[in-house]
């Protein structure tokens, strides 16, 4: 799971911005987006805090209107 953290930290903000709506489209059981938020900060605390939650919150909800609609695409098949 390390691995996974340290390959998307390169791409810092954009990184974290591209797990959570990964995490947020996928309609199995994931990590809380906060969990997922606090790991990165853990990993690099020079990530700033207000961005990170910012950026964070925008990946989140763009995950679940996908979510939503693939989900009312899949429901008309």
């Amino acid at each position: 799971m390390t691995d996974i953290f340290e390959i998307f930290s390169q791409f810092s903000y954009f990184g974290v911005f591209l797990i959570l709506i990964g995490a947020n489209a996928v309609p199995i059981l994931m990590p809380p987006t906060w969990i997922i938020l606090s790991s990165f900060y853990v990993f690099d605390p020079s990530l700033d805090p207000i961005l990170l939650s910012i950026v964070g919150a925008t990946g989140a909800t763009i995950g679940r209107f996908i979510l939503k609609k693939s989900a009312v695409f899949l429901e008309n098949l």
